[in-house]
Formats: C-alpha cells, sequence, structure tokens
C-alpha cells in the first residue's frame, strides 16, 4: 500500500458533481445527488464485493482442493468455520455435493440438510426452470441485511478421480455468503450527510458550507478508497499465499509481503525446525535480496529469537521508538514462524501495523499447510524425505535444467554390511543406526540440498548447481563423517561406513539414465572394497 493516499478519482469526481448542483438548485441538486449516490455507489461497491468475493473463492477453493487431495475432511471443516471468524463480512461458507446435500458449513448444524433449488427461496432466483443452467453464478439475496452470495462449482478432476470416479463433470458448489450490510451502512453514512448539508445551507453561507461539506465527504472517500485499497491487497497477498506448499518459496512469499506491507528496510525471517532449533533468512533495502543468516550472540535478533523458542514472546512487539516490530507466527499453539522487521528512517505506519496484523493470520495457515505438506512426505525414522518425494523432485530438477540450463548432481549411497547390524543387534538398533544416518547426511549438506531415503540403508541427495567436482566433495565429506561416527554410543559402540555413487546430470540424457549412472557407480564402490566414493564416468553419444 502507498504512503500517499489511494487514488479514487471516480469518487472525487462525484464530490465535485455534488458540490456545484448545491451551489446551483439546492433543493433539485439534493434529490438528484442522493439518487445518483444511491444507485452509482451501491452498484459499484456491490459489483466490487462481486469481484471480491469471487476472488476469495477461487483462493478458498484452491486450498480445499489441496486437502481434498490429501483426504483431510477435519481440516476441510475447521478451514471453513476459521473462514467465518476470521473475516466478519463472510457470514456462511458451505459446499454442497451432486445431490444437493451440505456436506461441509461453517454452521455443523447445517450439515447433512439437503437444499432443493427449486424449492428454496434463495435458489429459485437462479433456477427459475428444471434442466435449465443458472443464468449467473452470484446474486444478491433479499434478506435483512442482504447478503452477497458466490457460487463456485468444483470440477472433477484426475486428482479426484480415485474417491469421485470419473464420469461426473462436476463434484459439487463452493457457497460464499458476504454481508453487504458495512456497504450499506457507509451508503447511507453520506446520505445523511447530503441530507444535513442541504437543511444547513438554508441558514450558512454556501461558500462556508461547501468548505465544510468538501472536508466531510474528504474523509468518506479517503476511507471506501483506504478500505478498498486494503481489501485489494488482502486478496492479492492470501491469493499468492495459496499457491505452493514448498517451505523454501513461502519463505520468499511472506518476506516479499511483509517488507511491501510494512515499507520496511530490513526483514528477518525465522523458521522454526523443531523445539529449540531454527534457520533465517534477511533481506535488506541495501541488498535487495534475500540471504540465508546465521544468528550468533552478539546479533540484536538473538535476544527475541530466544525469548520466541522459550515461549515468552507469543504477541506482536513494537519497540518504544516505533522502529522495529517483532512478530510471532503461530496456529493452534504451534509456533512456525518469527517476522522482525526494522525501518532506518521514520517509524513505522500505524495503518500499515494494523495490516500485517491481518495478514498474519492468513500466513499462519499458508505456514501450516506447509508444514502438514512436510510431514507427509518426510520420513518419520530419518527425518529426510521419502522416494515417493524423491521421484517428483528429481522430475522437476530435470525439466528445471531442459529449461534453464541449471545443472545438478545425484549422489546414491548405501550403509555397507548394514545387514549384520539387524541380524547381530535387531532391529531396534539398526532403527537406531539409520535414525543418526539421518542427521549426518542432514548436516553434510547444504540449505538447499535434497536428502532422501530411497528404500532401507539405501539414500540419495539431489545437489542443485553442483558439477561432479563438487558433488565429489560433498560425497566424501558424507564418507568421512560416517566413517568417523559412532553409532549407539555407550551401548554397542558400532562403526560402519558407506558407500557413495556420483552422476550428474547433463552428463546424463534423462532421469532414467542419471539414476542408473549413480545407481551403477555406487555398485562399482561396494564391488571395490566399499567406504568410497565412485564417480560414473558413462559417455553417452548424442546424435
Amino acid at each position: 500500500m502507498s504512503s500517499q493516499e489511494p487514488k479514487s478519482d471516480w469518487l472525487y469526481q462525484l464530490k465535485r458533481k455534488m458540490l456545484l448542483s448545491i451551489l446551483g438548485v439546492l433543493t433539485v441538486t439534493i434529490v438528484v445527488t442522493m439518487v445518483f449516490i444511491a444507485v452509482k455507489l451501491r452498484d459499484t461497491l456491490v459489483n466490487d464485493s462481486k469481484v471480491r468475493t469471487k476472488e476469495l473463492a477461487v483462493t478458498i477453493d484452491s486450498n480445499l482442493h489441496h486437502l481434498m487431495i490429501l483426504r483431510a475432511p477435519d481440516a476441510i471443516q475447521k478451514t471453513l468455520e476459521k473462514i467465518v471468524e476470521e473475516n466478519e463480512a463472510v457470514s456462511q461458507v458451505f459446499i454442497l455435493n451432486n445431490q444437493s446435500k451440505v456436506t461441509y458449513s461453517s454452521n455443523k448444524e447445517a450439515i447433512g440438510t439437503s437444499i432443493d433449488q427449486y424449492e428454496e427461496g434463495s435458489c429459485r432466483v437462479c433456477h427459475t426452470l428444471a434442466g435449465t443452467a443458472p443464468e449467473t453464478d452470484a446474486i444478491v439475496l433479499d434478506t435483512d441485511d442482504e447478503t452477497h452470495r458466490n457460487i463456485s462449482l468444483i470440477y472433477n478432476e484426475e486428482d479426484c478421480y480415485e474417491c469421485h470416479g470419473s464420469t461426473a463433470t462436476i463434484n459439487g458448489k463452493l457457497i460464499i455468503d458476504r454481508s453487504l450490510e458495512s456497504t450499506y451502512s457507509l451508503i447511507a453514512g453520506i446520505e445523511l450527510i447530503l441530507i444535513g448539508s442541504g437543511l444547513l445551507c438554508l441558514i450558512v453561507l454556501v461558500p462556508l458550507f461547501s468548505r465544510l461539506l468538501s472536508r466531510g465527504i474528504d474523509k468518506y472517500i479517503l476511507e471506501i478508497a483506504t478500505r478498498n485499497e486494503e481489501l485489494r491487497l488482502l486478496y492479492v497477498m492470501v491469493e499468492s499465499l495459496s499457491k505452493t506448499l514448498d517451505m523454501e518459496v513461502l519463505k520468499g512469499i511472506v518476506i516479499d509481503i511483509f517488507k511491501d506491507i510494512l515499507a520496511a528496510d530490513e526483514m528477518v525471517l525465522v523458521l522454526a525446525r523443531g523445539q529449540h532449533d531454527y534457520s533465517a533468512s534477511v533481506w535488506t533495502s541495501a541488498s535487495g535480496k534475500i540471504e540465508r543468516k546465521k544468528i550468533s550472540e552478539d546479533d540484536t535478533e538473538n535476544e527475541v529469537v530466544q525469548s520466541w523458542l522459550e515461549g515468552t514472546l507469543n504477541v506482536t512487539k513494537v519497540s518504544a521508538d516505533v522502529k522495529e516490530i517483532c512478530m510471532p507466527i503461530e496456529k493452534g499453539g504451534q509456533r512456525l514462524a518469527l517476522v522482525v522487521a526494522r525501518k532506518g528512517d521514520g517509524q513505522f505506519d500505524r495503518v500499515r501495523l494494523n495490516l500485517g496484523a491481518v495478514i498474519s493470520s492468513h500466513i499462519a495457515v499458508a505456514f501450516d499447510n506447509a508444514r502438514l505438506y512436510s510431514i507427509a512426505i518426510t520420513d518419520e525414522l530419518t527425518k529426510t524425505f521419502t522416494k515417493r518425494h524423491f521421484r517428483q523432485c528429481i522430475d522437476h530438477a530435470f525439466a528445471e535444467y531442459q529449461k534453464y540450463g541449471n545443472k545438478f548432481a545425484l549422489l546414491m549411497m548405501d550403509l555397507d554390511k548394514f545387514k549384520q547390524v539387524n541380524d547381530n543387534h535387531g532391529h531396534v538398533a539398526g532403527d537406531a543406526v539409520l535414525q543418526h544416518l539421518g542427521e549426518i547426511l542432514s548436516h553434510s549438506v547444504r540449505e538447499n540440498d535434497l536428502v532422501f531415503r530411497y528404500g532401507g540403508e539405501e539414500f540419495t541427495v539431489i545437489l542443485p548447481a553442483t558439477d561432479a567436482k563438487g558433488a565429489l566433495f560433498v560425497a566424501e565429506r558424507i564418507r568421512a563423517a560416517t566413517e568417523a561416527a559412532v553409532f549407539e554410543p555407550g551401548t554397542i559402540d558400532l562403526k560402519l561406513t558407506i558407500s557413495i555413487g556420483v552422476a550428474t546430470c547433463p552428463d546424463a540424457p534423462t532421469v532414467h539414465d542419471l539414476i542408473v549412472d549413480a545407481d551403477q557407480a555406487l555398485y562399482a564402490a561396494k564391488h571395490q572394497g566399499r567406504n568410497r566414493v565412485i564417480v560414473s564416468d558413462k559417455k553417452y553419444e548424442y546424435s
């Protein structure tokens, strides 16, 4: 949001018309102006409400799509309830299946009820005749406080076939009811000002009255424009947050959102990685880029981060000079992130701080969704990624190479003589060894490298932007760390080694070839005596 007043030229033109009319024929002008405002302003704001409601429907539908794929009915229900709790204007949200039965609703009492679109009064506005499609997907219901209803179709996509089959085109409807009470109250307030000003014009000098009226209208115009701008920004940001479940991508989006909202000169984003562990990233207006940050005991953020980790910082904290803000991001008691923003010159604007507080709840939902997705693709024992996720990541890495030329390397590794651990010491000890190895691998690679449990005691690592020389260096570091480690210290004190095969892209022309080359290099390492790294030297002829 710009520090200047939001532009609302059409509203200011409306004000000039009203003032000129008052200076002309007072009585007629008041009547004409009231009619004009009642019609023009109502239609404009209602249409704007329709657009914002539809944008909200698209965002909600995107989030529900992810939750439906994950088969999380409780999360879908909680999401609908949360939308109504956090959005005062939204009165209800519910989903109808193909039999017009309410399957999910922000009002739990409505779940299970059926709606006949040709009998229900709120439905017959659109469903006028059986067998014909409705004329519109958005209407204004004639209720006590008038409600704007948006209907979005939930289409049957390929991801849905497992539950819904492939014959149906539509799985149901997402319906959002948004109250227009605040919009009409705003219109009524302006109309009251006009009526009062007309009476005062009879006894007060027109120039003085015109000046006072102009200031009064400006106040409402600014309020309308400011609210409209805040709402527009809110929907744009929520939409961008809903487009990814990747924590790294989400991190960049969140930093961009807060630096724009707060007009900050420095942003630090701290992400929780366990009870007492975290990672931090920093952005400054001077560098203009996001970089990894290691917070030492001397850093100004250290005290705040420690308070946050200990649970003593759980509400937004603004410094006395309003130049620093510390905002914890939590959901359901789950510590997710900490946002630290600083201002070099001047102070943070209170309006911007309020908008930041509003968007923080949406960011908490985005981070929590990303956290749940991370759990779904993470091996529970070793805390590395699963084999299923490996396939998605290596296909994506290869696609990035084909599109942008971004080379990468693949490590395929296997613990030497691991079967003897299970045979001699049992599977509990074997699991402890694998858990320890997962920690070794995670600490031996960079933050953007990806570690996967490929199966049993076999692991893989994808190294972005890495050639054969760099991959060999990382592989040797893993091999040396594994050889130096003592597994199950103080009990059975195991010493183990690891064999590693390395292959690189673009040396391999396809993903399949890359995996085969790394696997064959691993086999060669085993064959040549184990506890070594072999880089694939296979050559391909390209036509």
